[in-house]
């Protein structure tokens, strides 16, 4: 039997030489906006850094078709990620010195009638066509979020060349005649691997092998365990006894100068008498001691969600662990990078001394007590539908028994009394919601990596005014210095944080003219699609006429809804949009807008009169006065992997 090897072909490559059908047994195309767009902002970060980038694998079955002569093959493993490179090679404008792809015949879906006919328009004509013209949801939002990122420059020609010509993937060719059941069968029940942050652990704890199983390597494993539960407090993942020794006797505070305080309250006595010699070895250490008290489970288990995961946290705490300025900037770059494509070789190239590692979980610890405290959350135990309870919870010893209690942070200290939030602890809130609704993803969270650094530096839980004022200065430097003013006429384009930092400013200044009853209780939500309120193309029943696209793309007619209402209404007029949707669960500027519109009706003269109103409102940002923070002393950095001695 011949089988074919292994294949590491470039995009280009891969498009040109082969046809590729997704079978009718694959599920449906089913990357959103966070996958497209991470998968864009990839190719963007790693051009310029590297020759290649890898992308993934691809497992493809031969397929015969009589009297065809080009190489068919069906789709196995990896049609998600085709699927999005053909959408992107389809959607970004051709130049001169590039060869187009000949799409047209380069993939197909079998028995999805939708899908097919999407996929030929946008072969046909991607760049010219009208989104509302496709007819599969997943599709449409692909095709929305890569013109978005094209037209706001943060994909550019260049990306679009080193995609097709750098960016390579392995095709792995499934023998002919090989019983894709038993196939799927076998790769639906392999053992779980190994994950990258636990490689990462293992490595860092070999570091500390000069410690044997001392008190280092099990202070480090006790550390990283309390920091991986990111649903919980992490002191609640102490004995009460640790737990007063490092976070006080209210266990609200950080006591801890240096490692050296955790390895003496944590280092405890070892019953091995040797080093860790293998992995397992090194991830036993994780295991708690039958000696050891368990810790307090009254800090309800799983109760919150966190914005970023783990591994993702790892990365925020290593850049702040080798740092050697403040930035408090929103997008300036960490010294580490804040995806975790890489985690194992990022941590190889940093940390190398074991005073580096020792220095790193006394830093892990920190980081997840303050980002515990002063990081929105969501709550689970509230029903919301589309996850946004946002709290902000600190935990403090009872006054009356040994238990610990969430409080809100900002709040009165009497654990007992969570019934009179000061205004300037929601506010605090918004801020944080604000950056999060638009920066959804795990990875490359800049926003968090700056307020961490802004927590680290103020040295524990700043006053709620200058919490305040730190946050609204970090979204207005975000707005002038990333945001250029012909960006916001980009109908669906708009950057999302424009629209999402104007509702914070109308909510902040009360601006608009609503009546206070829709400021007070405004929530921002997961809205991740821009809409038109006057639509591109009306319903024929609207009896409404047909706006050129040079008014219906103005700032003043566009908003962010839900992607599910858009898609469900984006051609109705807008009286019809606002009897539809329910305007107390919209953006602050769409009720702006429907409050303009059932006064004075919406066409061009309302949009381009909302539009100055708006532009207006972003141009005087935050309120005048609010101060930048000072940056203080320097923590002891680390260079590299070289070990920077303590001043």
């Amino acid at each position: 039997m011949t089988v074919e090897p292994p294949a590491i072909l470039s995009v280009d490559r891969a498009l040109r030489e082969a046809r590729y059908i997704v079978p009718v047994y694959q599920r449906a195309y089913a990357w959103g906006e966070e996958q497209v767009a991470t998968l864009l902002r990839d190719v963007h970060d790693y051009r310029g850094r590297a020759p290649h980038y890898f992308i993934g694998s691809l497992v493809a079955h031969p397929r015969s078709r009589p009297g065809d002569p080009a190489v068919t093959y069906e789709v196995v493993d990896g049609q998600q990620r085709l699927t999005t490179l053909f959408i992107i090679l389809a959607t970004c404008p051709d130049h001169s010195h590039m060869d187009a792809i000949p799409l047209a015949d380069a993939l197909a879906f079998e028995g999805r009638d939708r899908s097919m006919a999407d996929l030929s328009v946008l072969a046909a004509r991607g760049r010219s066509c009208n989104v509302d013209e496709l007819r599969d949801s997943g599709i449409k939002e692909a095709v929305e979020t890569v013109r978005a990122a094209w037209n706001r420059r943060e994909f550019t020609p260049e990306d679009l060349q080193y995609l097709r010509m750098n960016v390579q993937l392995v095709r792995t060719t499934l023998p002919r005649g090989t019983d894709l059941n038993h196939y799927f069968e076998v790769m639906n029940s392999r053992g779980e691997q190994l994950e990258k942050h636990e490689i990462v652990k293992a490595s860092l704890m070999g570091r500390l092998s000069g410690d044997g199983a001392g008190p280092a390597s099990r202070t480090f494993a006790q550390i990283w365990d309390a920091c991986a539960d990111m649903g919980r407090h992490v002191q609640s993942k102490f004995d009460p006894k640790a737990r007063s020794e490092i976070f006080g006797d209210s266990w609200d505070d950080w006591l801890p100068k240096e490692p050296a305080d955790l390895i003496r309250v944590l280092g405890g006595q070892s019953t091995r008498d040797r080093g860790p010699r293998t992995i397992e070895d090194i991830l036993a250490l994780s295991q708690p001691s039958p000696a050891q008290p368990s810790p307090d489970q009254t800090d309800e288990t799983e109760r919150y969600g966190a914005i970023i995961d783990f591994p993702n946290f790892l990365l925020h705490v290593l850049g702040l662990t080798v740092r050697n300025e403040q930035r408090f900037t929103w997008s300036g770059l960490p010294p580490a990078p804040l995806d975790d494509k890489n985690l194992v070789e990022t941590f190889e190239k940093h940390l190398r001394a074991p005073e580096d590692v020792q220095q790193f979980a006394f830093n892990l610890l920190r980081a997840k007590y303050l980002f515990d405290r002063c990081v929105i959350k969501t709550d689970r135990t509230r029903q919301s539908e589309d996850d946004s309870n946002w709290i902000l919870r600190r935990v403090r010893k009872l006054r009356d028994g040994g238990e610990l209690s969430p409080i809100a942070t900002f709040g009165p200290d009497d654990p007992r009394d969570d019934s009179d939030i000061p205004e300037a602890h929601d506010h605090v809130v918004m801020l944080q919601s604000m950056f999060q609704v638009t920066d959804s993803r795990r990875s490359y969270k800049n926003y968090l990596y700056a307020i961490l650094e802004y927590l680290f530096v103020m040295d524990g839980q700043p006053e709620a005014p200058a919490f305040i004022d730190f946050l609204a200065n970090l979204a207005d430097s975000r707005y002038r210095t990333s945001i250029e003013p012909d960006q916001l006429d980009l109908g669906t384009s708009v950057p999302h944080f424009a629209l999402n930092y104007l509702d914070y400013l109308l909510w902040r200044h009360r601006a608009g003219g609503l009546a206070d009853s829709s400021y007070r209780p405004y929530r921002f939500r997961y809205r991740s699609s821009v809409e038109h309120f006057y639509p591109q193309q009306p319903d024929p029943d609207s009896q409404i006429d047909r706006l050129g696209r040079e008014v219906v793309d103005q700032f003043g007619n566009v908003c962010l809804m839900s992607r599910s209402e858009n898609s469900r209404r984006s051609n109705f007029a807008p009286a019809a949009k606002i009897g539809q949707f329910r305007s107390d669960r919209q953006s602050l500027k769409f009720q702006v807008m429907a409050a303009i519109t059932a006064e004075r009706g919406w066409a061009k003269p309302q949009i381009e009169a909302h539009g100055r109103d708006m532009v207006e409102c972003l141009d005087r940002g935050v309120a005048a006065g609010a101060q930048p923070p000072q940056p203080g002393p320097l923590d002891r950095p680390v260079q590299a992997g070289v070990h920077a001695a303590t001043p």
